[in-house]
């Protein structure tokens, strides 16, 4: 049987409801006992953890609350944990990732509006000179402001192969290669919003 609220009424006998009344408390254990502490335990009235259904929308919040929800990842397409500000206002992404973290294979992740990715160029040129690289694009989402960038020469060369520039953009970062020689792939972690 299924909880009832209309268990017991006023005129209801308790002789002749009481087995529908400790349907019902056994259906409210059920329920709350779902990822809660159980009854009469110290962990009483606590989350083991939360599960909350995907939204399609973000839900509405009044100006002295804020909403902690999930909903599929804009850029991602996995179910993503979301925070929307009081007042119906913006939402922030907490937990959207490619969740890929092989070198050569881009990616990226939010804290907060913190956007952080990382990834190799590949081949980039024979010729010395300077070499505008693009930040990977499609499934992973641009920085609004150029960001921070880190490079990490790799191999066993003792020469140093390339030097970072300082014009960096919210598209691309830029690097100097010192000589003419093989092509070579650009390492690089960039934090930016």
């Amino acid at each position: 049987m299924a909880y009832n609220p209309n268990i017991p009424l006023n005129t209801d006998s308790i002789k002749v409801s009481a087995g529908n009344i400790q349907e019902n408390y056994s259906q409210i254990n059920t329920v709350f006992g779902r990822n809660h502490g159980p009854f009469n335990t110290a962990f009483a009235g606590m989350h083991n953890f939360i599960q909350m259904p995907v939204q399609v929308d973000p839900p509405t919040t009044a100006d002295n609350e804020g909403a902690l929800f999930t909903q599929l990842g804009e850029f991602s397409g996995l179910i993503e944990l979301m925070f929307r500000r009081q007042s119906d206002g913006n939402v922030v992404n907490i937990t959207q990732s490619l969740g890929n973290t092989i070198a050569t294979d881009p990616g990226f992740f939010f804290i907060g509006n913190v956007l952080i990715k990382w990834g190799t160029i590949l081949d980039v040129g024979m010729n010395a000179g300077n070499y505008n690289l693009p930040f990977p694009v499609g499934a992973i989402p641009p920085f609004n402001t150029p960001p921070i960038v880190f490079t990490q020469q790799t191999g066993t060369l003792v020469v140093q192969i390339y030097t970072l520039l300082q014009n960096t953009t919210a598209l691309q970062f830029s690097i100097t290669k010192l000589a003419t020689a093989a092509t070579i792939n650009v390492p690089f972690f960039a934090i930016g919003t």
